[in-house]
């Protein structure tokens, strides 16, 4: 990540990816005729690896709707929590839900690079407090190893299906799941909306769909890509690389009907051009998104739990809206 930009993006340094071009031998042949004959070489049958994705040309930041600066939420109810479930490995998750009976919407909230669900877990309770059944897993969001680098989607996919078995036990209505992710939670939660069934690993609950409805991101570094240190990339199959890129999944997954995308971006000058270039190519594909500035916030405070803007809106998506 560059300067600009708060180590929750995995305390990662950018890095662009360079592929070297092979270069063939050539045979020197021998100016004059010569008894030794020199066999023909043979065409390589190895296949050549995928090609990397690239990273997003962002666009020059530009004029974008900002959200209104004050905004009215209704009285928050009480919450409940439930502490560290397991839901994949050796994974914990917490649940926060709204007090009393109800036919509650769901969310799933994804925090930053290199971070845990207590770096969230004020957003989680202010959401809940508005009606809504959150479920906030910790997940792998480091820099990945080569060996592991699809485990941070693992993961999450795992958490989508574990929300969608026990929603019910909260009150939650199990039919409708939507993420919201902060920093690389945003590209995780993009990969579920786009790529969820995808996934698979080590999930507590191993039925039921990956795939979530639709995104609310805060600050989303979706170009992941450009903040996995490159020493992870160049040792990683190729086909990873494709896998864990919103924007590959987006050219190569079908297109999902009523799946919808809140984008929020704050003063950090290169995730707002991430967040431009991922409403550009959303928009692209046929998916309705809305893409929203925030005036005056850095990073972090994209997930300050008073920001009634942003509760709003995943609130509001939450329900259908």
């Amino acid at each position: 990540m560059t300067s600009r930009l708060h180590p929750s993006l995995w305390v990662m340094s950018c890095a662009s990816v360079f592929l070297a071009a092979c270069q063939a031998a050539v045979i020197a042949m021998p100016a004059t005729p010569s008894a030794t004959l020199v066999p023909p070489t043979l065409p390589s049958t190895s296949t050549p690896p995928p090609a990397l994705p690239p990273t997003q040309a962002f666009p020059t930041p530009e004029p974008s709707p900002t959200a209104t600066v004050e905004a009215t939420l209704p009285p928050a109810t009480e919450v409940g929590v439930t502490a560290n479930l397991n839901y994949a490995r050796d994974q914990l998750l917490d649940v926060y839900n709204p007090a009393g009976a109800g036919e509650w919407p769901v969310v799933l909230l994804l925090h930053g690079g290199g971070l845990s669900k207590t770096s969230v877990s004020g957003l989680a309770r202010a959401i809940s407090g508005q009606g809504v059944v959150v479920f906030v897993p910790t997940y792998a969001s480091s820099a990945p190893s080569p060996q592991a680098i699809t485990l941070g989607a693992e993961d999450v996919a795992c958490a989508a299906r574990y929300a969608r078995a026990h929603a019910s036990e909260y009150g939650g209505k199990a039919a409708r799941l939507m993420a919201v992710g902060h920093s690389g939670g945003g590209a995780y939660g993009m990969l579920l909306a786009l790529a969820g069934d995808e996934f698979t690993g080590e999930c507590a609950v191993p039925d039921g769909s990956g795939r979530v409805d639709g995104l609310v991101g805060l600050d989303g570094a979706y170009d992941l890509m450009r903040y996995i240190p490159a020493s992870a990339l160049q040792d990683a199959p190729a086909e990873d690389w494709l896998a864990i890129s919103p924007y590959a999944q987006l050219e190569r997954q079908p297109f999902h009907p009523g799946v919808a995308f809140r984008l929020f971006a704050g003063r950090e000058t290169e995730l707002v051009q991430d967040g431009q270039a991922m409403r550009d190519a959303l928009t692209r594909a046929g998916y309705p998104v809305d893409f929203t500035q925030v005036p005056g916030v850095d990073h972090m405070g994209m997930v300050g739990s008073r920001r009634s803007q942003t509760l709003l809106a995943i609130a509001e998506l939450a329900r259908g809206g």
